[in-house]
């Protein structure tokens, strides 16, 4: 079982990329709403350090959808995701929903497996690298 109770790792996002999908549920109505509805899949892969080429630890999967009403700049997101976490030690996966916004995204982790059986906390979620089409994120875990 996972017994630190912090976890960083770092989340690489290419725009373009097959491994994220626009298009997976259209906006409702975007003549009276902008984007609310619009669905998006991902899965991403997660790095030990901010280098796309460092020590690959595995992935994070799951889709968000726009619940800001307005568009930019109320444009909130809710995401759930699964994070499938490898480094050698602690092997398993970590479930985190919430709402993703411009300034400061904190998620809840509502559960696990194998290593992280039954985790429960949060990931703040950092932008640290914003050169489009590159993006990258840091995830900062913390366990209770």
């Amino acid at each position: 079982m996972f017994k630190p109770r912090n976890l960083q790792y770092y989340v690489q996002l290419r725009v373009g990329d097959p491994g994220l999908s626009a298009s997976f549920i259209p906006p409702i109505n975007t003549t009276f709403s902008a984007g609310f509805g619009a669905g998006t899949l991902f899965a991403l892969n997660i790095t030990e350090t901010v280098s796309r080429s460092s020590k690959q630890l595995g992935a994070v999967r799951g889709y968000t959808v726009q619940t800001g009403y307005l568009g930019f700049p109320d444009s909130w997101l809710l995401e759930t995701a699964m994070i499938i976490y490898n480094d050698g030690v602690y092997n398993g996966t970590i479930q985190i929903q919430g709402l993703v916004q411009q300034q400061l995204t904190e998620v809840a982790i509502v559960g696990g497996s194998g290593s992280f059986r039954g985790a429960r906390g949060i990931v703040v979620v950092t932008l640290v690298v914003d050169q489009l089409p590159l993006r990258t994120f840091r995830h900062d875990v913390t366990f209770f």
